[in-house]
């Protein structure tokens, strides 16, 4: 050891600690861009299921009554999905939807609701209704095969190209509904 090194080992260790600073985040980045990447594969920071691939409605006959639900270009459905006629835990969801609507800011203009139901409900809903049994179950069951634990009733993103995009739970908690959209939302601004 030099007489330098012997009076400033700090020095040293100061150098040691700035190379450690650069040089360990390039190699954690390697090891889990190349080595390892399925542990950041679901370590997603949406709340709902992101569906991949996604299902698009419009190329699917089954799903062509989707298109009864208005979208332009860079807006979101929210889609209450659920067998038979709307009852009261369809309207408790539809409300849920309609309050997370309302508090989306000026955003509330890109964002509709609809419910996808086996058929009309007895008494006029203030959304869009699609009543299309087909297109609920062909939905349903394409929603089991990628999630085996997918209730039969469940919340949708429809995006503007009729793009199934996610998945809640009926029970999801509104405030992870509203995070997911609004992430959305903001990544789909069209300028």
């Amino acid at each position: 050891m030099s007489e330098r090194e012997k009076r400033n080992p700090r020095a040293t260790l100061t150098i040691l600690a700035v190379v450690a600073a650069f040089v360990v985040p390039i190699l954690l980045a390697w090891w889990f861009a190349l080595i390892h990447p399925q542990s950041v594969e679901d370590s997603l920071i949406n709340h709902g299921t992101l569906l991949r691939p996604s299902l698009d409605t419009g190329s699917r006959f089954e799903t062509a009554s989707l298109s009864r639900i208005e979208l332009a270009p860079g807006e979101w459905a929210m889609v209450y999905v659920g067998p038979g006629t709307c009852d009261d835990g369809c309207k408790e969801v539809l409300s849920k939807l309609a309050t997370i609507r309302s508090v989306l800011g000026q955003a509330v203009t890109r964002v509709r609701t609809a419910a996808l139901l086996d058929e009309e409900p007895k008494e006029a809903l203030s959304i869009t209704v699609v009543a299309d049994e087909v297109a609920r179950s062909y939905l349903t069951e394409w929603l089991a095969d990628r999630i085996p634990d997918a209730s039969p009733r469940g919340i949708i993103f429809l995006d503007w190209r009729r793009q199934v995009m996610m998945f809640f739970e009926t029970g999801a908690p509104p405030g992870d509904i509203k995070k997911d959209i609004k992430r959305l939302l903001r990544a789909s601004k069209i300028k």
